[in-house]
């Protein structure tokens, strides 16, 4: 039973509270699945009206109520379904803090989703997935998330991330604190150069991932110096990158952030814990959402 293995997991403290009233009855995955290719366009004509801020809140709710519905064994659901639902709700939450900031220049006086609250719930996400896969289910890593997936072999318990989420996760995670993100992704990057599956694709959005930090740092020599490697020259994003380095344009770190949620090598999709799972179609909302603020 769902409820009675993952009740650290199915816990109402892991999830904000946006609103005055969050709470959403009769929820069922064929309604969240609905409510998804809404907002994402999937069943939408030609001019339909873009989905609005309340609608991405309204997703996002529905997945918390979705995830702490009382009948939620009778759903079939397995612990990775839970993820990808709380994927998802913090991919609206990122999607509204994101345009709620570009629209009205903070969300402390709006009552949308605040950075405070994307940071602590992405800090559960990963807390939840360490303790999950952990050897003694105790112990937090949420920064070593990625690694204890490919280190630590497959239990009853454990849980896998998609990398584009586990490191989005990340990003938001430590907002603010720049040196513990850039660690996290020069030592993924080295894991995996050193891995024997180098995926070039991966390391392309990781190189991305880490511009982005740089830049947002301000650290501009460094930042330039890995856009102008010599096997990046015949990188059309990569260009863009430098071009706007040169003319100092601002919020260049989110465009590098949007970069590294896109294939580096056109074509190719995005890595997945599940090769049986397409990338949820909620990642061209954030893209298109990136786009805007910069």
């Amino acid at each position: 039973m769902l409820q009675a293995s993952y009740t650290r997991l199915l816990n109402s403290n892991n999830f904000a509270a946006i609103g005055d009233s969050d709470r959403v009855y009769n929820t069922t995955p064929e309604g969240l699945a609905e409510l998804v290719a809404g907002v994402a366009g999937d069943d939408a004509g030609d001019g339909a009206a873009k989905p609005s801020l309340p609608d991405y809140i309204g997703v996002a709710n529905y997945c918390k109520s979705l995830v702490l519905n009382p009948a939620i064994n009778s759903f079939n659901l397995q612990v990775d379904d839970i993820m990808r639902i709380w994927e998802t709700r913090l991919l609206c939450m990122f999607i509204v803090n994101l345009a709620a900031k570009k629209h009205f220049g903070s969300t402390s006086s709006t009552g949308l989703v605040s950075d405070k609250m994307l940071q602590v719930e992405a800090g559960n996400v990963l807390d939840q997935v360490a303790y999950l896969n952990s050897a003694t289910a105790g112990a937090s890593a949420a920064g070593d998330v990625l690694q204890k997936q490919s280190t630590h072999p497959r239990s009853r318990k454990d849980v896998k991330l998609d990398r584009q989420f586990a490191n989005l996760l990340l990003w938001i995670k430590h907002a603010g604190r720049d040196l513990v993100l850039l660690d996290h992704y020069y030592k993924e990057a080295f894991r995996a150069r050193t891995s024997g599956q180098h995926d070039q694709d991966y390391l392309g959005r990781l190189q991305f991932a880490i511009l982005g930090v740089l830049l947002r740092r301000k650290e501009l020599f460094t930042a330039y110096t890995i856009a102008n490697q010599e096997n990046q020259l015949t990188s059309e994003q990569m260009l863009r990158v430098r071009d706007r380095i040169d003319n100092n344009t601002p919020d260049t770190d989110l465009f590098c952030l949007r970069l590294s949620l896109e294939p580096v090598t056109p074509g190719t999709e995005p890595p997945s814990a599940d090769r049986n799972r397409s990338p949820s179609p909620l990642y061209r909302q954030l893209a298109q959402t990136l786009d805007a603020c910069t």
